[in-house]
């Protein structure tokens, strides 16, 4: 092999690009032998959830989507992220300072981030305020003082009808 040629696979880095009429890309640049090169992976007006994934399909490498989202803010352009994007954003921000949800939490997020595990009835809980789940525990505990108090085992016997005259 001659001293000097490149082989392997060579490093790339995706960046966001702004062009006329408020449009912007995703481009990915790449070191050849013949120089750098770039390619432009997707193209927006604001950055999605969706456009990320598109350019992470045609990307030769896998890049940092959270990097890159963060970058093209800085640079101006809109992103609007699913909103379990952007509270998972400031979850691993949060961690990464150190700050760490309460053990129940952490338990109910590890589960529900489990591969094929579903669990929405819980989920809608860990949202809502101790006001609001006392309120609903003491609505359950008036429902029940409504039901009858003691059932007897045995044959059910059907009401007497009486004819009104």
């Amino acid at each position: 092999m001659e001293q000097g040629t490149i082989v392997g696979i060579l490093p790339t880095m995706a960046f966001v690009v702004k062009r006329g009429s408020g449009r912007w890309e995703i481009r990915e640049s790449a070191s050849t032998p013949d120089g750098p090169r770039s390619r432009t992976l997707a193209t927006f007006e604001v950055l999605t959830t969706a456009v990320l994934e598109a350019a992470q399909v045609r990307a030769s490498q896998p890049f940092g989507a959270d990097e890159l989202a963060n970058k093209a803010a800085r640079a101006g352009a809109a992103v609007q992220l699913s909103q379990a994007d952007r509270l998972a954003r400031q979850l691993l921000a949060e961690l990464s300072n150190d700050r760490r949800p309460s053990r129940g939490l952490t338990a109910e997020l590890r589960e529900s981030l489990t591969e094929g595990s579903h669990r929405p009835e819980p989920a809608g809980w860990v949202g809502e305020t101790d006001q609001v789940r006392g309120r609903t525990l003491a609505e359950l505990m008036d429902l029940t003082d409504g039901l009858p108090g003691e059932w007897r085992p045995g044959p059910l016997k059907m009401p007497e009808l009486r004819r009104r005259v």
